[in-house]
């Protein structure tokens, strides 16, 4: 599986330097094919299938999936696959990841379910409450910081950003499948049926971004629903993003 964890993904970001459907992120993978210059706030959701307290999270993903407003990506981590069930979409790079994600804000630990707001805010992935406080205060940030497109077709997506003031910014493109439903059979979560939201397939850099517009393509692999492009600047920060559905996926 290709994938660049955040501690290579955002090197290129101030925080991180010392430690190198429906539109805008539907549940179906957001528009179809087409160029996009949108930035929905970007909700990233570390579950597992074998943890009990995750399923409540799953499904207030689902739910955030269908505003306008958000992108949501579910990433599976692995650490709790030894609980007699491995996770069907799990793999390292998402628990490293999330380690990265940690060590940025400071914390000692990671947890599941959490869920990272727009690549800065932390909370718990079942507190609906705390989620749509950091999706509100994201949703305030200044859009004038960055600039962002992004395309699919014929098997590649396509993207181009640029950064203001030559701010610093590495954009990072991340593939998903399609939403799907899951029986688990063992673990903590036995003889239940688990949905989960635009599960991650992969994730890779592209490049680092300044003022200077810069344009990226890139294979989708099979499988791949949807495409989206997370620029990040300052402090690991999320300053824009977009995702598209992969024609004829």
């Amino acid at each position: 599986m290709k994938v660049t964890v955040a501690a290579a993904v955002l090197g290129a970001c101030a925080a991180f330097a010392a430690q190198a459907g429906e539109p805008q992120g539907g549940s179906r993978g957001g528009t179809s094919g087409a160029a996009v210059a949108v930035s929905p706030v970007v909700i990233e959701l570390f579950t597992s299938q074998g943890c009990s307290s995750c399923p409540p999270a799953d499904a207030l993903a689902a739910q955030l999936a269908h505003r306008g407003d958000v992108l949501v990506l579910s990433y599976h981590v692995d650490y709790w696959n030894y609980l007699g069930w491995r996770d069907t979409f799990s793999n390292e790079g998402a628990t490293q990841r999330q380690k990265a994600y940690a060590k940025a804000m400071g914390q000692r630990m990671v947890y599941t379910p959490q869920i990272v707001v727009n690549g800065v805010k932390a909370v718990v992935g079942s507190d609906a409450g705390a989620v749509e406080a950091a999706i509100t205060a994201a949703a305030g940030a200044d859009p004038s910081i960055a600039a962002l497109t992004l395309r699919a077709e014929a098997g590649e997506a396509l993207a181009t950003a640029s950064m203001a003031d030559s701010a610093p910014g590495v954009v990072v493109l991340v593939v998903y499948g399609a939403s799907a439903e899951v029986s688990v059979e063992r673990g903590e979560n036995a003889g239940r049926d688990l949905a989960t939201t635009n599960p991650v397939i992969e994730w890779t850099t592209l490049g680092p971004v300044d003022a200077e517009q810069r344009s990226w393509r890139a294979h989708l692999p099979d499988g791949a629903q949807g495409v989206a492009a997370l620029l990040h600047g300052r402090n690991g920060a999320i300053v824009a993003s977009a995702a598209v559905a992969t024609p004829g996926r």
